[in-house]
């Protein structure tokens, strides 16, 4: 999805970072340059969490409520949505839970070693 969004959205600011940079940059970070083996248990878990990130990121951008908590630049993002979330929320939702896997297995080792 990575070229594919990036390509549409070079005037979308937010889908340019959401999409493009964060995510690319962390599974090459972590699988290439740290080697980190546990990055498909991540994904499998992050699958399996998906319903709970519909349900309530789906409130929150207007599913089922009269008008949205959370408004969306339509200039700023592809428009294209899964209910009401934008494609894009579910593509940086991945890359800031395996950031937070990495972090906590980085801490968890230099809290061991003391």
């Amino acid at each position: 999805m990575w070229p594919y969004s990036l390509a549409l959205s070079y005037k979308a600011l937010y889908t340019c970072y959401s999409n493009g940079d964060n995510p690319y940059l962390t599974l090459t970070y972590l699988h290439f340059i740290a080697r980190k083996e546990w990055i498909g248990s991540a994904s499998l878990v992050y699958f399996i969490l998906m319903p709970g990130f519909f349900i309530v990121n789906g409130i929150l951008t207007g599913t089922g409520i009269n008008s949205p908590i959370v408004n969306y630049n339509p200039e700023e993002i592809l428009n294209v949505r899964l209910l009401t979330i934008p494609v894009e929320d579910t593509v940086y939702g991945y890359a800031q839970f395996l950031l937070v896997i990495y972090f906590f297995k980085q801490f968890q080792n230099r809290h061991n070693e003391k």
